[in-house]
C-alpha cells in the first residue's frame, strides 16, 4: 500500500448504510474485463473503482471502499483486488464501519502449491477448510488484524485455476466505542451485522469462472 494511500484512508472512519426490511431491490451483474469471471450484487452494494483522478492510488468512493488497512485486497495486503464491491457510506458512524467482497489475483503464486500454501493460518482451526463454489473448491481461512481502535475480520478463500491463483475475501472493519463520548457512535446489532454479512455472502455465491 502506497504512503498516499495510507494516509487518506487513516482519515476515515464511518458507518454504514443499513438494509431496510422489505426493500426491494436490484441485482447488478459484473463480468471481469478480460471474461475471466463473474459475480452478481444487490443494492445497496456499491461497486469500488481504482485509479480515478478523484484518488489515483486508491479505491473510491473513499469512504466505503478504504480504511486504515486496505479492504479491496487479498487477506495479507500483498495485492490490490481486480474488483471490489462495499456496503455505502452512511452520516452516522457505526461500530461495523467497512465491508467489503473482493476478488484478487496472488501475483507472486504462478504454480498451484505455491497459491494454495499462501493463505495466512485460520484464527478459527476448527472451521472448514475447504469450501465449494459452483464446483470449484477453494481453501479456506478466517483471520484478523487490530490497530488504533479499529479490528479487521477476513474470510479468505483461495483457489488455481487458469494458471491464476485467485483469492475471494469478505472483509469487515470494525471501531471501538472507546475514543467516542455517548452517543457519537451508534452500536451495530447481531441482525445489523448478519443482514450485511448475509448480502456478501450471497455475492461470493454468486461467483464463478467463465474460462
Amino acid at each position: 500500500m502506497s504512503l498516499g494511500r495510507a494516509v487518506i484512508a487513516c482519515g476515515i472512519a464511518i458507518g454504514l448504510v443499513l438494509p431496510a426490511l422489505g426493500q426491494r431491490t436490484s441485482t447488478h451483474h459484473y463480468t471481469s474485463p478480460d471474461g475471466s469471471f463473474t459475480f452478481k450484487y444487490s443494492d445497496p452494494l456499491i461497486l469500488c473503482r481504482m485509479g480515478t483522478r478523484e484518488a489515483p492510488q486508491n479505491w473510491v468512493p473513499l469512504d466505503s471502499c478504504e480504511s486504515q488497512r486496505p479492504l479491496c485486497a487479498t487477506a495479507d495486503m500483498t495485492d490490490d483486488a481486480i474488483a471490489c464491491v462495499a456496503h455505502p457510506h452512511a452520516k452516522e458512524v457505526t461500530t461495523l464501519s467497512g465491508a467489503v467482497f473482493a476478488v484478487s489475483v496472488v501475483s507472486d503464486a504462478k504454480r498451484e502449491d505455491a497459491c494454495m500454501s499462501g493463505l495466512p493460518p485460520s484464527d478459527h482451526p476448527n472451521d472448514p477448510t475447504t469450501r465449494s463454489i459452483h464446483g470449484v473448491t477453494f481453501k479456506a481461512t478466517t483471520t484478523s488484524d487490530a490497530a488504533m481502535m479499529q479490528s479487521w475480520d477476513i474470510h479468505a478463500y483461495r483457489t488455481f485455476h487458469a494458471g491464476k491463483c485467485f483469492e475471494l475475501t469478505i472483509t469487515t472493519n470494525n471501531l471501538s466505542t472507546g475514543p467516542y463520548d455517548p452517543g457519537q457512535i451508534k452500536i451495530t446489532t447481531w441482525a445489523e451485522r448478519s443482514a450485511i454479512e448475509g448480502e456478501l455472502e450471497q455475492t461470493l455465491e454468486s461467483f464463478r469462472f467463465l474460462k
